[in-house]
């Protein structure tokens, strides 16, 4: 009885700890989580579970992240442009983007599908209900963050199948030669490039799906939160480069080989995800 009694108290003095700490650093976050599709083949039971476990993760860490369940895509737009004024406004040097529900590829460019997208056929309808990864790169370098990280969790499969256009499953590698340097960077119709200062995490390679997982998360979600977190404390000064190659790891090891999640970067500073500023 004892023992435990003495387990406890190390336990919430280093939840504390890790908040007071975490607190301090100038970091801003953005969930979403898309699980209730309208038609019955496209929903994705654990998107949604997957997004409360990456914000339970944050919240134990100090931070309120700001969280969006099951948006349509006029509260997906509307989320991303509030996470974007608050990143100008609070002068925030690290943003992280969290996405779990459906994405596609079309023409070499990747879409986030909102919640209520249905009877997808065409380029516009994908435009329609989704955001670009590449305009949405462009909006978190104008926005300022010295840092931006994306966790993309989709491609889980692909319900949808365009008359027009070049569609291909998974999502589309992007090119990370000759990319534009954010000092002197504009935003343009060009999106297959990344910005200095983004990495961009995938649950899976280009070209594939990724498991939806057999309980209640994803194995990309359960694999970050592992990472991450630990029964006792938070791991408080993995980088960057450790966190995507531990997170690859364990992915593995949870699909038997199966799935393997993809990187590119242009971070060049190898940075502690959440900079300890003591």
């Amino acid at each position: 009885m004892l023992r435990y009694f003495f387990r406890t108290l190390v336990l919430l003095w280093a939840i504390t700890f890790s908040s007071v700490v975490f607190a301090k650093s100038n970091v801003s976050i953005l969930i979403f989580g898309a699980s209730n599709y309208p038609a019955e083949d496209d929903v994705l039971p654990n998107a949604e579970e997957d997004a409360k476990l990456i914000k339970r993760l944050f919240s134990r860490m100090g931070y309120n992240a700001l969280t969006y369940l099951n948006a349509d895509i006029y509260e997906t737009r509307r989320g991303i442009a509030r996470f974007i004024k608050s990143i100008k406004s609070k002068d925030i040097d690290i943003a992280i983007v969290y996405f779990a529900g459906h994405g596609v590829q079309v023409d070499g460019k990747n879409y986030l599908l909102a919640r209520d997208a249905q009877d997808i056929k065409t380029l516009y309808d994908i435009k329609r209900y989704s955001v670009e990864v590449g305009q949405l790169t462009e909006k978190l370098v104008e926005a300022g963050a010295s840092t931006s990280l994306m966790f993309l969790d989709a491609c889980r499969n692909n319900p949808f199948f365009l008359t027009a256009g070049s569609q291909q499953r998974g999502f589309a590698r992007i090119p990370i030669d000759d990319l534009p340097d954010s000092a002197n960077y504009t935003p343009s119709s060009d999106s297959a490039y990344i910005p200095r200062g983004i990495g961009i995490s995938y649950s899976t390679q280009p070209g594939e799906f990724a498991s939806d997982g057999s309980g209640r998360n994803s194995p990309y979600a359960k694999a970050i939160y592992d990472t991450i977190s630990d029964p006792l404390s938070f791991n408080l000064n993995i980088k960057l480069s450790e966190l995507l190659a531990e997170v690859e790891k364990k992915v593995l090891v949870q699909t038997g080989g199966i799935q393997r999640p993809w990187s590119v970067t242009r971070i060049e500073n190898d940075v502690p995800l959440i900079p300890d500023t003591n």
